[in-house]
């Protein structure tokens, strides 16, 4: 299966992750419109120069949300080395400790560390918080926003029953996709398989997964 992961370039917040056995350009389009219904649409995404990243339906995306598509240099994947991060992490310490019995398995799985990468692991960047101790912090000592603008994380997350039943106050997601609300977001993915010891390649920005080696 693959995995195509988000992440906030900012907070290093991760608001979603696909988890299937193929994912299209057309399916990661729907995907950014679900996380745009809770966060708003960001100024920026970079990608890698995967098929789905590439796709037609990511440029129509592109051009209906006026969101802009920034492509890294081919075999470049440092230049989206946050998303890199955030695959290796996943693999490390979640991908590679289990032998997964079903897609839904993988999914219950990814979603309970993306839930505990959000909300406990400290990250040295951000002075070893978690990402939603980074937003809360950050939202404490933010300014009023404009009129007309997007609202903040934390307004979001305490707005969003979903993330809010799962982990009480303060839920909602950001995404490096700027203007959640962060000028740039990273997309990329991992692939394992089940019933064997996982493996994950690293994909860079708006790619689910390239083929193992």
């Amino acid at each position: 299966f693959r995995v195509l992961n988000i992440i906030d370039d900012h907070s290093r917040f991760c608001p979603g992750q696909i988890v299937d056995v193929s994912i299209s350009g057309a399916r990661v389009a729907r995907f950014l419109d679900d996380l745009a219904l809770l966060h708003g649409l960001p100024e920026e995404i970079v990608l890698d120069n995967g098929p789905e990243g590439t796709s037609r339906a990511m440029f129509d995306w592109s051009e209906r949300t006026g969101v802009r598509l920034r492509f890294i240099e081919p075999g470049k994947p440092v230049q989206n080395a946050f998303v890199e991060s955030l695959n290796g992490k996943l693999r490390d310490e979640c991908l590679n400790l289990h032998w997964f019995r079903s897609l839904r398995h993988a999914r219950e799985e990814i979603e309970f560390w993306r839930h505990h990468y959000n909300t406990e692991r400290p990250h040295s960047a951000l002075g070893y918080r978690s990402p939603m101790e980074f937003l809360t912090i950050n939202a404490a000592t933010a300014p009023e926003p404009l009129a007309g603008s997007a609202p903040s994380l934390i307004t979001q997350f305490c707005n969003d029953p979903v993330e809010s039943a799962q982990v009480k106050p303060l839920r909602r997601m950001p995404g490096r996709v700027s203007s959640w609300p962060a000028p740039g977001a990273g997309v990329g993915g991992c692939r394992s398989r089940s019933n064997r010891r996982s493996r994950a390649r690293h994909a860079g920005c708006c790619r689910s997964a390239g083929d193992e080696r």
